[in-house]
């Protein structure tokens, strides 16, 4: 790395990414490069850092997100398909190396490729993200219409990598994205944790780390989060209000106005999906919701029919529960309803940061 040049095997060990995928955003143009006498690619690191996420990004799953690469004339049909799946998220891309960016910075739950157009490209990056490990979790969807054995001899395929034919797209790519949000993780992480009832983020072993690292379970109730979770109840007209902190077998409330009982089972966890995502999670008709209409806390109990939450972070950016709201029959946040709950999570978590950095100072530096 002398002088601060580094070659794109070195770019990217710095960028966390494949040096396939290095050679694609160089390429592209996205990381400038010049060529040595010799005929070997360089850059300098100025410009990889430049590119380089934050590492509260890199550390967490924050969503449960599908990533598309297709046509800007097929930009809204991906869309308007994608977002029929309750509690996932989508972006669209035409550009490869805009798409790299966020695939290696968000590590999606799915990732769509549209090979129905002859895109040199695309097929290169479906290569490098069938075999990527950092996306072990990650369903990788190429919608061509080559045959299935054809297209895993061309594409090197793994068991993350399916196939899709054009014309089936309508028919079976939601349901395909819907089963891998709701099953999404290995049998074998289901066994360890525990947690087969319900969806999990990748990191879920050091997220559960971080919950219990966060000083907050099973402490008194505190000022600080009981004035957001009342302010939550009165911008919001909502019945009910929780701060919710996640554990592998249990979700216990910081703060629980509205709500006679300090926590529940894990599984009954409308939570669960909100730890999947960056912004707001709801289901206007629990009842109705193929994920929740079996839920003890819809079935019986309060009999919840309406649910909206933020996610809650840590300072290192691990996602530790959230703040939401219920209520007792369907409704629906509009845009102002939606902003003032996400304004009022980051409070919490701003809460949280002050409270993780006021303990290291009396513990002299020591988390």
């Amino acid at each position: 790395m002398k002088n601060g040049i580094l070659t794109t095997a070195q770019a990217a060990d710095l960028l966390g990414v494949s040096v396939r995928t290095a050679q694609l955003w160089i390429e592209a143009g996205a990381l400038p490069s010049w060529k040595t006498p010799g005929g070997h690619r360089r850059v300098r690191r100025a410009d990889v850092e430049t590119l380089l996420p934050s590492t509260n990004l890199r550390k967490t799953f924050k969503t449960a997100l599908t990533v598309v690469i297709t046509d800007r004339d097929r930009f809204a049909f991906y869309r308007e398909l994608v977002q029929s799946v309750e509690g996932c998220a989508v972006e669209i891309y035409d550009s490869i190396v805009a798409a790299a960016k966020t695939i290696s910075v968000r590590l999606p739950l799915v990732i769509v490729v549209d090979m129905s157009t002859s895109a040199r490209d695309r097929a290169e990056l479906l290569r490098e993200l069938a075999t990527d490990p950092q996306l072990g979790h990650t369903l990788v969807i190429a919608v061509t219409g080559s045959t299935s054995s054809a297209s895993h001899a061309r594409f090197g395929g793994t068991s993350r990598l399916e196939f899709i034919k054009p014309d089936a797209v309508l028919q079976r790519l939601a349901l395909r994205i819907r089963t891998h949000l709701t099953h999404g993780f290995s049998e074998q992480q289901a066994v360890d944790n525990q947690l087969s009832a319900f969806p999990v983020p990748p990191n879920e072993k050091t997220r559960a780390e971080a919950v219990v690292a966060s000083g907050l379970l099973d402490t008194a109730p505190e000022a600080a989060f009981d004035r957001v979770t009342w302010l939550a109840t009165q911008f919001l007209s909502m019945p009910v209000s929780l701060i919710t902190l996640l554990t592998p077998t249990r979700q216990w409330f910081k703060s629980h106005p509205g709500l006679d009982v300090s926590e529940t089972p894990r599984e009954w966890a409308f939570c669960n999906y909100t730890l999947l995502q960056d912004g707001v999670f709801y289901s206007n008709d629990l009842a109705k919701s193929e994920f929740f209409e079996n839920n003890p806390a819809v079935t019986g109990g309060p009999q919840f029919r309406f649910y909206a939450g933020a996610p809650i972070y840590d300072r290192d950016g691990y996602a530790l529960g959230s703040l939401c709201v219920l209520d007792y029959r369907p409704r629906r946040l509009d845009e102002t309803a939606t902003k003032t709950l996400t304004t009022l999570a980051a409070i919490v978590t701003d809460t949280i940061a002050l409270k993780s950095s006021t303990r290291q100072i009396a513990h002299g530096g020591g988390r």
